[in-house]
């Protein structure tokens, strides 16, 4: 699960259209741009209005099922990292991409080609929702948002255990003397 944030510039009208198309055009983004390198496509897009009251309700859901291939291992992930104008805890985040095919993950770092469909995803993040709307970075202890304003794509993998799934079955033996 990614988390982002989109800030609406104040007095803009943000009705129940405009967060069909922001979740339209955010699930084309992970399905156009990345889909290609993934192992499994499928992706959820749920938007909230964080102003609303918790339990916040969805403003708008979409779902697009891509191809169902394990070729690799799940909790291989990818990190689209970035910050808003300086690069300390407050103003800093990261978006996990993965799991990748076999193919993506054998070669021991990431491709030149994947690293850079990264940072393309970031930079089409920053144009969602037309110019009253900013890609930011929320801070909680600070309560605002900043618009993202750097990123980048390293060349290591980043493990992320929470994606794997149970085990099936275990390999066992005693040991004796």
């Amino acid at each position: 699960m990614n988390v982002l944030y989109f800030n609406v510039s104040a007095g803009a009208v943000f009705g129940q259209a405009d967060y069909d198309a922001l979740a339209t055009d955010l699930l084309g983004i992970y399905m156009g741009t990345i889909q290609g390198f993934l192992a499994n496509g499928s992706v959820e897009v749920k938007l909230y209005d964080m102003g609303d009251a918790l339990p916040r309700q969805a403003k708008s859901v979409k779902k697009a099922a891509g191809l169902d291939t394990e070729s690799g291992p799940r909790e291989v992930a990818l990190c689209l990292s970035f910050f808003a104008d300086t690069n300390v805890p407050t103003r800093r985040g990261r978006v996990y991409f993965g799991p990748f095919d076999g193919g993506q993950t054998g070669t021991g770092r990431p491709s030149t080609n994947l690293r850079n469909a990264l940072i393309d995803v970031g930079q089409l993040f920053s144009g969602l929702g037309g110019a009253n709307v900013d890609w930011s970075q929320y801070s909680q202890k600070l309560a605002r948002a900043v618009r993202i304003s750097d990123l980048w794509v390293d060349d290591e993998w980043d493990t992320q255990r929470r994606r794997g799934v149970q085990s099936t079955t275990r390999a066992r033996a005693t040991i004796n003397g």
